[in-house]
Parts: structure tokens; C-alpha cells; sequence
């Protein structure tokens, strides 16, 4: 089993999330400024998520399923694993930019700010060949 922080999002889209939350040296195209010498993940920093690889999180933005009803019903169809997730259900709205999943072995430090919130903390099983 492995631990994930299923979360979304109001305000942010999917590179904000990204760069700022999950991998900062996923920089923007269209960054004005330097890159920080030494960039941190909000996750790790402010949450507790300890490190955070690429390959451990992916980033559901509703401009990306433009056709779809934007519920945590997509959520579940596009993870890799097979789970409810009560507090994304009751968290998503209208007004959800996104949905993510990021997997890590610790225990949230907090559960929102002003711009993200982990709604759910489930001990999964992956199964990649789940379709999506």
C-alpha cells in the first residue's frame, strides 16, 4: 500500500500547481524573474509531504476535459487506483480548477491554504493497468 494526498483546487491551474506545490523546477515558458537558486515545493515545505520525485503526483485541470463533467466520478476514472474519496466528493464544485493525487509516507502538517486542499489521505494499491 502506498499513502497518497488526494487534493484541488479553486484558484490555481495546473502549471501554477505544479511549479509552486509539487516540482519547482517544472518552471513556466512564460516565467518573468530569476528561478530561485534553490527552489521549494509548498508540499514539502509548508505540508510535510517530505520529497517529492516526478512520476509521484499527477494534476487533473478541468481545461484539460472540457467535455466531462468535472467531478470527483472523473477523478476516479483517470487514477491509477481504485478508492472513494469522500473528501473530494464533497469538496469539488463549480468552481474547481483541479484535482491532484501526490503520494507520500507522511501525515499532513495542515490541510489547506489559500489556494490548495488536501481533502482525502488514503493508503492505496496502484494498479497501472487500470483503464483510463
Amino acid at each position: 500500500m502506498t499513502q497518497v494526498w488526494i487534493g484541488c483546487s479553486e484558484t490555481l491551474e495546473s502549471k501554477d500547481l505544479i511549479t509552486r506545490y509539487l516540482d519547482p523546477y517544472f518552471t513556466r515558458v512564460d516565467l518573468e524573474g530569476e528561478i530561485p537558486e534553490n527552489p521549494q515545493a509548498l508540499l514539502e515545505t509548508e505540508f510535510g509531504a517530505g520529497e517529492i520525485d516526478p512520476g509521484t503526483f499527477e494534476v487533473y485541470d478541468r481545461t484539460h476535459y472540457p467535455n466531462d463533467v468535472f467531478d470527483a466520478e472523473l477523478f476516479a476514472q483517470k487514477v491509477p487506483f481504485s478508492d472513494a474519496f469522500p473528501g473530494l466528493q464533497a469538496a469539488v464544485s463549480d468552481k474547481t480548477t483541479l484535482m491532484f493525487f501526490v503520494t507520500t509516507p507522511n501525515a499532513p502538517l495542515k490541510r489547506s491554504d489559500e489556494d490548495i486542499r488536501i481533502t482525502d489521505v488514503l493508503d492505496v494499491t496502484f494498479d497501472w493497468d487500470k483503464p483510463r
